[in-house]
């Protein structure tokens, strides 16, 4: 999976932007040193935080439309020569095997066996377990017996309709719930593993952090944090996948063992930690979409702290540029 620049100005086509406004703010950054471009986002709804740091916000149908949404992003790739989509959420990752065949420009994601793994958690314990990788166990029709047990949706994104089962009665409430999945239930310390792989589909980058303090399913106080067997688990993850890209890979230390819970074919909540800490993913992707190549071995500085915190934008109702605006 290889993608070029075919102007002068490398245009970056971000999907689902929603709140991700640093993310963007990096990326604008890393663009301003490279000959400029355009900052592009997508999103459902006509008022958005990132439209207040994009040159552009597209109004799309939800990801959840698959074949509209796909069609409205390949038609945004042509019209404005977008060099490469980034999907920011995981209901955008599952949209791309649908996007690949629409349109030739180069979406920085995986091959469809990859996208599939990471958007069914069934099959991300099933590829997990395949790799003899430690992950909670799957349990299709949990006993009493089994209580305490983890509930999540087999589809689901971040912490949404996730939560400990500890009770016969929850359990069986849960259970005629579609589309959900019972797990071992692991408790400890959490970490985030954020990953950058080249276009060549090469580990260029892994930085370990631990998740300090979490506000729904979103990492609020977070460090960056070596840990050389964790690393070890997530590579082997990596390099038994084809994408190119950020990923992040969620995972639970507990009582001196490493379980990991999630592969993300994305950027994570957290992940500007990781970049002000040295994975500078941002510039290396301009890099490479220019021609270069990403450096080996970054120095990453672990140790380094971060504390999240809201902040608004203003808005009249009456003004119009902010706003998310079908392709016309």
């Amino acid at each position: 999976m290889t993608g070029k620049v075919t102007n002068s100005r490398t245009h970056l086509l971000f999907l689902c932007g929603g709140r991700r406004v640093k993310l963007l703010k990096s990326f604008r950054a890393a663009l301003s040193q490279a000959n400029g471009g355009l900052v592009l986002t997508t999103d459902t709804e006509r008022v958005s935080a990132t439209a207040f740091v994009s040159d552009r916000t597209f109004l799309v149908p939800p990801c959840s439309e698959v074949e509209a949404f796909a069609a409205q992003v390949a038609k945004i790739c042509s019209v404005e020569q977008v060099a490469a989509v980034i999907p920011l959420t995981c209901a955008s990752v599952a949209t791309v095997p649908v996007l690949r065949s629409m349109t030739d420009t180069l979406i920085v994601s995986g091959n469809t066996r990859a996208v599939e793994i990471c958007t069914d958690k069934k099959k991300t314990y099933e590829f997990l377990s395949s790799l003899s990788i430690p992950t909670p166990e799957f349990f299709s029709d949990p006993r009493p017996d089994q209580l305490p047990v983890f509930f999540r949706g087999r589809f689901s994104e971040g912490s949404r309709d996730a939560c400990a089962v500890r009770s016969v009665s929850a359990l069986e409430n849960l259970k005629r719930r579609p589309h959900g999945i019972f797990t071992q239930h692991v408790s400890g310390r959490e970490f985030s593993i954020d990953g950058y792989k080249d276009l060549q589909s090469r580990i260029v980058c892994l930085v370990s952090r631990e998740r300090l303090r979490i506000r729904a399913g979103e990492v609020e106080k977070s460090v960056t944090s070596l840990q050389p067997r964790l690393l070890s688990l997530v590579h082997r993850a990596a390099e038994a996948l084809d994408f190119v890209g950020p990923f992040t890979v969620q995972a639970i230390e507990s009582e001196g063992d490493f379980y990991i819970t999630e592969l993300n074919l994305r950027y994570g909540g957290g992940v500007t930690l990781s970049i002000s800490a040295g994975m500078n993913s941002p510039e290396w992707l301009i890099q490479e979409l220019r021609g270069g190549g990403a450096p080996p071995s970054p120095e990453i500085r672990w140790g380094l702290g971060m504390v999240r915190y809201d902040e608004e934008f203003y808005f009249s109702d009456t003004e119009d540029s902010f706003k998310s605006k079908p392709l016309e």
